[in-house]
C-alpha cells in the first residue's frame, strides 16, 4: 500500500474518460500481432551506498523467444516517474529467418545467438511517464512507446531492458505491469484510429452537437409559454 501522504496530495482527475480510454485500448489491442517474451525482474539496484530497497531505481528485462521486430511496447505504470530503454540486437538474424514454422524459427534463433548479439544499446534515453513524482498524476496510466521514439531501430531484438526511476521517497514501491509488445507500429489510418484519437473525436462531436442544439418553439402551445412566464416571472 502506498503512503497516505501522496494520496492526500493528489490533484483530482476524471475517472470516466480514463475508463472509456482503457476500454477502447483493450479493443484496439486485440487486433494486433504480439511478440512473445519472458520477464525477468524488476530488480532494485543502487549506484551508491544507499539501501537497494529504497534506491529509487529498478531494472526489468524482457527476453524475446527469438530475434524479433518490435513496433510498440505498452504497459500500465505503477508510480514510476521515468524510464530508459536499452536493447540487445542480433546482428546475424536476417528477415528471411522470420518466416516459416516455429521449429525452423527456433533453430535459426539458436544458431545465431553466441557472438552476434550486441551489448546493451541505449534506445530511449529518458521517457517521463509521471510528471510530478510526489503526486498521483500519471501514476497508473497506460503508456505506449512506439519504435519511432527509439534512437536505434527495433529490429532483430533479443532483449529489451527497462530502467525504472522514482526519486520521490513518498512511494514505497514502483514498477510497470500489464506489459504488451507488438510487432507492428500503431495504426494511424483513417479506418484505424488510436483509442485516444477515437475518444477525443467522440467528445468533440458531442460537444459541437450540444452547442448547436436549439429548441424548436414553433409547435409549442401558447399556454406553455404562459406557464413558464408564471413560474419564473
Amino acid at each position: 500500500m502506498q503512503s497516505e501522504i501522496g494520496k492526500c496530495s493528489t490533484p483530482s482527475t476524471s475517472s470516466c474518460s480514463n475508463t472509456n480510454l482503457q476500454d477502447a485500448t483493450k479493443s484496439y489491442r486485440h487486433e494486433r500481432e504480439t511478440v512473445e517474451f519472458s520477464v525477468k525482474g524488476p530488480v532494485g539496484i543502487s549506484l551508491n551506498d544507499d539501501s537497494i530497497t529504497n534506491s529509487g531505481c529498478a531494472v526489468l528485462d524482457l527476453i524475446f523467444s527469438m530475434p524479433s521486430q518490435v513496433g510498440e511496447i505498452t504497459f500500465r505504470n505503477y508510480y514510476t516517474m521515468w524510464l530508459s530503454i536499452l536493447v540487445k540486437i542480433n546482428l546475424n538474424f536476417s528477415d528471411n529467418d522470420n518466416t516459416g514454422n516455429n521449429t525452423s524459427n527456433a533453430s535459426s534463433a539458436n544458431n545465431c545467438k553466441s557472438d552476434t548479439t550486441t551489448d546493451w544499446i541505449k534506445s530511449v534515453p529518458k521517457k517521463i511517464i509521471m510528471p510530478y513524482p510526489h503526486y498521483e498524476t500519471g501514476s497508473q496510466d497506460i503508456v505506449c512507446i512506439p519504435a519511432t521514439e527509439s534512437i536505434v531501430e527495433w529490429k532483430n531484438l533479443v532483449a529489451m531492458r527497462l530502467i525504472l526511476r522514482q526519486p520521490s521517497p513518498v512511494w514505497k514501491t514502483f514498477h510497470v505491469e500489464e506489459i504488451n509488445v507488438y510487432k507492428d507500429l500503431p495504426r494511424r489510418g483513417a479506418n484505424k484510429e488510436s483509442p485516444a484519437e477515437s475518444l477525443m473525436l467522440l467528445v468533440k462531436k458531442q460537444t459541437i452537437a450540444s452547442l448547436k442544439w436549439i429548441p424548436k418553439t414553433e409547435h409549442v402551445p401558447n399556454e406553455t409559454f404562459g406557464a413558464y412566464e408564471f413560474t419564473f416571472g
